[in-house]
């Protein structure tokens, strides 16, 4: 029994509890537990535990990173009922495996269809250290070496191995700003790692911020007349798909601007949920205000660049493989001029609504001064002068019950202390 947590990190929130239960013929099935119901079963459930289990769903297994080979999966609910037996002396099998010898594991090399069950004698063990996998991903791992046993086993204590550790919040990366990293190239810096401080000021209209992925590749999965089929160079049976962050973020510092993507796992450590869990109140097409949120924030990435979809368009892309430090929310945006920017039409109301305002100007509360007030009089003297209507008629004269005149009220009879009061109001 183990939790599956978002982000694969135990920081991550709870998407499902995953067990496997266990007959008395030795036959396995995979079970899940989704994350609201898990405070009601997980109590009753402790491995090694026998139990009666009813009213649960069988569905067909998940194509990929399978834990035991069995074609379908059982999925529990809040009305899953579990007793407990006490039939302790029943011959239950204690582990359920299907062995891979290690001579042919090199076949296996980046198939995720399933988990491998390998037999050998632990000769080296490493020290606990975090490290970056092939995906750039920081986690905690340990190496260990095991033996074939059809080999010859020498009796030799375990080595030890030191696994240098690889925390990039501690690591320096070469820093550059984003006219810098304007000019790097695709082809030849694919693989490099580089440290920049940015502040996000939007996000491209007509952009989506998530996408169906695979289950098992987390390639884009199409629609097609027979379901939804996976991308994958090479090809990928899976038919399945769950929604996963993709977010064009518009970065900028006060020397360019570029498009930074932020991918599932980044996106989930910075938004505190995942895509599947925003999806479902929100459309793709509309960003979501727990994404908006984050314009006008400022941090450091460690970046690197999106070679693909670089080497197809003028100015590259990055993507955030880390968030290196939050500097919180800015009082001003960096201002770029139209030739220190990457960027097209159809940016987000974040950047449009402050391109085109005037340059600000200082206002002081000093007393004005010659120059300025010839200046402010002229201004005021471009509006027409109030027209007044001089010709006979006065309206105190009329009833109440009679209609109103369409002339106006002589300048004349207007009494003294009003005519101030106008020239003041006018002037």
């Amino acid at each position: 029994m183990w939790e599956f947590r978002e982000g694969g990190n135990e920081r991550g929130n709870m998407k499902h509890l995953d067990l496997v239960f266990i007959d008395l013929k030795g036959d396995a099935i995979y079970a899940e537990i989704p994350p609201d119901v898990i405070p009601i079963l997980k109590p009753q459930l402790s491995e090694k535990l026998i139990i009666f289990i009813g009213k649960f769903v069988v569905e067909k297994a998940k194509p990929g990173y399978k834990v035991v080979q069995n074609p379908y999966m059982l999925r529990l609910n809040r009305r899953t009922i579990i007793v407990k037996s006490n039939a302790n002396d029943l011959e239950f099998p204690k582990y359920t495996f299907s062995l891979t010898p290690i001579e042919i594991l090199p076949q296996f090399v980046k198939n995720k269809k399933r988990f491998l069950d390998v037999l050998g004698k632990i000769t080296a063990v490493s020290n606990p250290a975090v490290v970056r996998n092939t995906a750039g991903d920081l986690m905690m791992r340990r190496i260990i070496k095991l033996q074939d046993l059809s080999l010859p086993v020498d009796a030799i204590a375990v080595e030890k191995i030191d696994l240098p550790n690889e925390d990039q919040t501690h690591v320096a990366f070469e820093e550059k700003n984003l006219l810098q990293l304007n000019d790097i190239d695709p082809f030849t810096q694919k693989g490099e790692r580089y440290q920049c401080t940015v502040t996000i000021i939007g996000i491209p209209d007509k952009q989506h911020w998530c996408y169906r992925a695979c289950r098992v590749c987390s390639s884009k999965m199409i629609s097609t007349p027979d379901g939804f089929l996976c991308t994958k160079d090479g090809g990928c049976p899976s038919k399945q798909f769950e929604w996963k962050y993709k977010i064009p973020f518009i970065v900028a510092d006060d020397t360019y601007s570029l498009e930074f993507m932020m991918f599932e796992r980044r996106a989930a450590n910075l938004i505190g949920k995942s895509a599947e869990t925003l999806r479902k109140y929100n459309d793709p097409n509309i960003i979501p205000s727990d994404i908006s949120q984050w314009i006008g924030h400022k941090f450091t990435f460690v970046v690197r660049i999106l070679y693909k979809k670089s080497m197809r368009t003028e100015h590259p892309s990055f993507e955030v493989l880390l968030i290196k430090e939050r500097h919180g929310k800015q009082d001003v945006l960096p201002l770029l001029s139209s030739q220190s920017s990457a960027l097209g039409q159809g940016i987000s109301s974040a950047i449009v609504a402050t391109k085109d305002l005037p340059e600000l100007m200082t206002i002081s509360s000093k007393t004005p001064t010659d120059q300025e007030l010839a200046m402010l009089t002229q201004s005021i003297g471009e509006f027409d002068d109030m027209d007044i209507d001089k010709s006979p008629g006065n309206w105190d004269d009329k009833p109440s019950d009679m209609p109103l005149p369409t002339k106006r009220r002589l300048y004349d009879d207007i009494e003294d202390e009003d005519k101030k009061a106008f020239k003041k109001g006018k002037k």
